[in-house]
């Protein structure tokens, strides 16, 4: 099941070719990875740092454009973990204007310790990530 995070486009992520620039997509995954954690984990980046000294951390990112965006777009970002490796997961997302498919990524994240060394995605947050996502 995908986890799903509605979003407005706004003013300030349109470029001069009015329509919205293509770094603001990541901004929009990203949100889409942080409503997974509040889903899945009941928190947030902020609270995983400062109580389990973990970061999650983005590794790899492919993201394909199919259609633009603009100013006032309602959208909604589907998120859903497709497989959780020792120290990484990998996240399938997409983005929908009125039920039409215009953006698709890929990222990688990867668990870190305080001083950035990947390390193993703890047992308690694997089981979560695994009974929601069926992994």
């Amino acid at each position: 099941m995908d986890i799903m995070s509605n979003l407005i486009v706004g003013t300030t992520d349109i470029d001069s070719y009015d329509h919205v620039n293509y770094s603001n997509y990541l901004r929009y995954y990203q949100r889409g990875h942080e409503r997974l954690l509040e889903m899945c984990l009941s928190v947030n980046n902020q609270y995983l740092e400062e109580t389990r000294g973990l970061r999650v951390v983005v590794r790899h990112s492919e993201v394909d454009f199919i259609r633009e965006l603009f100013a006032g777009d309602l959208i909604a970002v589907y998120t859903k973990i497709e497989k959780l490796g020792n120290t990484s997961m990998s996240e399938r997302q997409h983005i929908e204007r009125a039920g039409s498919i215009v953006s698709q990524a890929k990222l990688v994240h990867v668990f870190t310790d305080l001083n950035r060394r990947p390390t193993a995605i703890p047992d308690d947050i694997r089981e979560k990530f695994s009974s929601y996502f069926d992994l």
